[in-house]
C-alpha cells in the first residue's frame, strides 16, 4: 500500500485544499455574525452613534452584544469543520482513476503475479496523483457569497478607518461605552437643594 506522504507534492496540496474547505465553512456559518460586528463598527467610525442619542447609544450596544452572542451561538452550532477524507476527494474528482483513495486500496490475495500488476497500477496512479492541482473554489464562492462581501466589507473597513484614523480609537470607545443611565431617565433627573442657615 502506497502512504500519500511518499507522493512528493501531495500533502501540501490536501492541506491547501483543506484550508479552502475550513474557509468556505466558517464564512457559511458565521457570515450573520460577520455582518453584525461590520455594521456596528461602521456605525461607530462613522460618528452616527456620537450623533445619536445616549439612550439609543446604548441600546444599540445591548442589542449589538445579544446579537454577537446568539449569532455566535447559532453560528459554532452550524460551522462543521472539513475533514481530510473531504479534502482528498475534491481533488481526486480531477481524474477517472481517483488515484488518492485508489491508491489506500491493496491487492485482495498478495500472490507475485498479483502483486506485480498492482506495482504497476500504482505507479499509474502515482504519476495521476502528482499531476492533480488543488481545486478551485469560485464556482462554490459564487453561490454563497454572490456580491463578493468578503472582499467589499473588509475593503469598505479598512478605508474608513483611514479616513477616521485620528478619532477612530476614541469613537470606538465612546460605542461600547454609552450611558447606560440614560434608559432608564437618568437624563432627566434634577437635583435640587436648598440650603436653610440653622436657627438660633
Amino acid at each position: 500500500m502506497a502512504e500519500l506522504k511518499r507522493i512528493p507534492g501531495i500533502e501540501p496540496k490536501i492541506a491547501r485544499t483543506k484550508r479552502a474547505l475550513w474557509r468556505l465553512s466558517a464564512v457559511r456559518a458565521f457570515w450573520p455574525l460577520l455582518i453584525i460586528l461590520s455594521v456596528f463598527v461602521f456605525l461607530a467610525l462613522t460618528g452616527l452613534l456620537d450623533a445619536s442619542t445616549d439612550k439609543l447609544a446604548a441600546l444599540s450596544l445591548i442589542i449589538f452584544v445579544v446579537g454577537v452572542g446568539v449569532l455566535g451561538v447559532l453560528g459554532w452550532m452550524r460551522f462543521r469543520g472539513p475533514q481530510r477524507r473531504e479534502a482528498i476527494d475534491l481533488l481526486d474528482r480531477q481524474s477517472d482513476l481517483r488515484p488518492l483513495s485508489t491508491l489506500n486500496d491493496r491487492p485482495a490475495r498478495p500472490e507475485a503475479k498479483g502483486v506485480a500488476l498492482w506495482r504497476a497500477h500504482e505507479t499509474r496512479l502515482t504519476d495521476a496523483a502528482r499531476r492533480l492541482q488543488v481545486p478551485s473554489f469560485a464556482g462554490r464562492w459564487k453561490a454563497v457569497d454572490p456580491f463578493y462581501l468578503r472582499y467589499l466589507v473588509p475593503a469598505a473597513l479598512f478605508v474608513l478607518v483611514l479616513m477616521t484614523w485620528n478619532v477612530a480609537g476614541e469613537r470606538l470607545q465612546r460605542a461600547v461605552n454609552p450611558d447606560f443611565g440614560s434608559l432608564f431617565g437618568a437624563e432627566t433627573i434634577r437635583i435640587e437643594a436648598w440650603i436653610t442657615p440653622p436657627r438660633h
